[in-house]
């Protein structure tokens, strides 16, 4: 996973958290990325969590589950973008391996 593309990831995460719940987020701020959501500084709550990470599915083509819940990885904006970019190229690896064929 290239750097260019965690940040990229940062940056949509942000862009979509700040889009959808308000307020200005300093993506240059290294310990804002590794803030819990549920701490001080975010006050995000369960529901918003559910919101950002439906949204994230839908945008990114991807598909969270209950087990990715448990993990902290899903509870920052550094381990939320790491997970996400996980998820796709797993993706794109299942769809190398397993392509669908066009009935046209």
């Amino acid at each position: 996973m290239e750097m260019d593309e965690q940040k990229r990831m940062e940056k949509t995460i942000i862009r979509d958290i700040e889009g959808m719940f308000g307020g200005t987020i300093d993506g240059e701020d290294p310990t804002l990325l590794q803030e819990h959501f549920f701490g001080n500084r975010f006050r995000l709550t369960y529901r918003h969590l559910i919101y950002l990470i439906f949204h994230l599915e839908k945008e990114c083509g991807i598909a969270f589950y209950e087990t990715d819940f448990d993990q902290d990885r899903i509870y920052s904006i550094h381990s939320l973008a790491q997970l996400v970019l996980e998820k796709q190229q797993a993706k794109q690896q299942q769809e190398q391996e397993n392509p669908v064929k066009c009935l046209a």
